[in-house]
């Protein structure tokens, strides 16, 4: 009579397997050489780390897996075509984020399908952990850390005005003096903003919740714990950083601060380390049953592997069809008269480190002043012709020190069309002695189409590299003094889009 493992098929055939690694290692080495240079950026240096500890986690398993038998799961199948379809999207937008995830789900639905879900769930934890090695979407990067770099600056300059200190804010920057009455300035850059921290410490935390001997609820909650214990370290170690600043001084202070994040990671393992300590002393859950004796899945062949791997394959190989760069718009030969608005000087430039930020392929940045008021405008313009995605100027426009005072989407009026902006109204310290408010409009544009979300226009330059494998975009940004006077400065704003948007879509049109 045959028993249960009688029934299943232990050894799939070496070919088909054969064929199937090869495939993986094709498809994994073009992605692997893109992981590389990005795993040196901060925010993604754990990467090189993750398939290393999967692999060390992989081979604690390895009594357990030798000891259970193996099968086969068609939802291997699902998961795998699911990956493929995620990698072709990657490669073909040549977005990183798409076609690291593809793989990472190829690679997991290949093991599911060739030893079965009795086998798999054995080494689910490090299968999953593989996720941790994808460096995040530049998008949801900046979001993120825009928002925890304002929240970061809002806790150290509470708890310094609860310490007695008294701090003056000004955007990313903390003013105050020393226990010596020295000047002492703090800058919170973006950097500093714990989003580095807080990427590595959840893939620390995750280890910690696997390692956690408890429910599975329990290890849920050690995994996290550590988003708060992350955030609320990256605060205690700008905290410590400012003390030292009030106690020694600006050039102790920065010493420090170069030195300061073990202390992060010191504060945040603690934390985790006392977690998952608690959480094991309470009484333990109580033992599983035994998993019943896996059934074989319906028949199903290791060549069937192939079918979706082939479509990866396939998007790959278009992926490496050149592709032709269009030609610079030549922004800097926009016109110098618009109506009554003139050149005013000569045309800035922005700084490395803006160029590092928005990496333009073309730029404009430049005033105009009108003949008959002399009311000026800065105009800047980003252009790039293989963009996956934009900077969104509402984080330097807060971060730089510019305070918003409302803000409001508009249509102005251009010939033959009305155009969206996002329009704020603001105040700058910085711009005179004594501040000044300003009006500034900003939008985006795929080739004449304009938009004022920042996802609106990803999804566009998405779309754009899969039907044309390119996509180009231009950010508008136009900056104009109200000198006391909204309603008037808006009045004079708009005459000037009305001039130079018309002059604008032209050029870009000539690519």
């Amino acid at each position: 009579m045959a028993t249960a493992t009688d029934t299943i098929e232990r050894v799939p055939q070496p070919w088909g397997v054969g064929l199937v690694g090869v495939m993986l290692a094709w498809l994994a080495v073009p992605v692997a050489l893109q992981l590389i240079p990005r795993w040196q950026e901060p925010d993604a240096s754990h990467g090189p780390l993750i398939p290393l500890a999967a692999a060390f986690f992989v081979w604690q398993k390895r009594e357990a897996l030798r000891a259970c038998p193996a099968g086969r799961s068609g939802w291997g199948l699902l998961l795998l075509t699911a990956g493929a379809l995620c990698y072709a999207l990657g490669v073909l937008a040549d977005a990183l984020f798409f076609a690291a995830a593809g793989l990472v789900l190829i690679v997991q639905g290949v093991t599911l399908y060739l030893i079965g879900w009795s086998l798999f769930k054995i080494i689910l934890f490090p299968m999953l952990f593989l996720f941790f090695m994808i460096p995040w979407p530049e998008t949801v990067l900046g979001a993120l850390s825009w928002r925890l770099q304002q929240a970061s600056i809002a806790g150290l300059n509470a708890f310094l005005g609860l310490a007695g200190i008294a701090p003056q804010r000004d955007g990313t920057v903390i003013l105050y003096r020393s226990a010596g009455s020295d000047p002492v300035q703090m800058q919170v850059a973006e950097a500093c903003s714990g989003i580095h921290s807080l990427i590595a410490l959840l893939a620390i935390s995750a280890v910690f919740g696997y390692l956690t001997a408890a429910s599975l609820w329990k290890k849920v909650m050690v995994f996290l714990a550590g988003v708060p214990l992350a955030l609320f370290s990256n605060l205690a170690r700008l905290i410590l950083v400012a003390l030292v600043g009030y106690w020694l001084g600006q050039d102790p202070m920065m010493a420090f601060h170069d030195w300061s994040d073990p202390f992060l990671f010191f504060f945040a393992t603690c934390g985790l380390l006392l977690l998952k300590r608690t959480l094991e002393q309470s009484p333990p859950a109580a033992p599983e049953s035994p998993a019943p004796a896996p059934v074989r899945s319906p028949k199903a062949a290791p060549w069937l592997a192939v079918i979706p791997l082939s479509l990866a394959l396939g998007a790959r190989c278009l992926a490496l069809t050149p592709t032709p760069a269009p030609e610079k718009p030549g922004l800097k030969r926009m016109p110098a008269v618009l109506g009554a608005w003139r050149h005013y000087g000569p045309d800035k430039e922005f700084t490395d480190s803006e160029k590092k930020l928005l990496t333009p392929d073309d730029a404009l940045l430049r005033v105009y002043r009108h003949s008959d008021t002399g009311w000026p405008v800065e105009v800047a313009v980003i252009f790039g012709h293989r963009k996956n995605t934009f900077h969104d100027p509402t984080f330097c426009i807060q971060g730089g020190g510019i305070q918003i005072i409302d803000h409001e989407k508009v249509n102005i009026d251009i010939p033959k069309s009305a155009v969206p902006w996002n329009l704020f109204r603001s105040h700058n310290a910085r711009w005179k002695p004594d501040g000044c408010n300003a009006l500034i409009y900003f939008l985006y544009l795929n080739g004449d189409r304009p938009t004022t979300d920042l996802f609106h226009m990803n999804a566009r330059l998405l779309a754009d590299r899969l039907r044309y494998r390119k996509a180009s975009g231009a950010l508008v940004r136009i900056v104009i003094p109200t000198l006391g006077r909204d309603k008037a400065a808006d009045e004079i704003a708009r005459d000037f889009i009305a001039r130079f948007y018309p002059e604008l879509i032209a050029r870009l049109k000539t690519i």
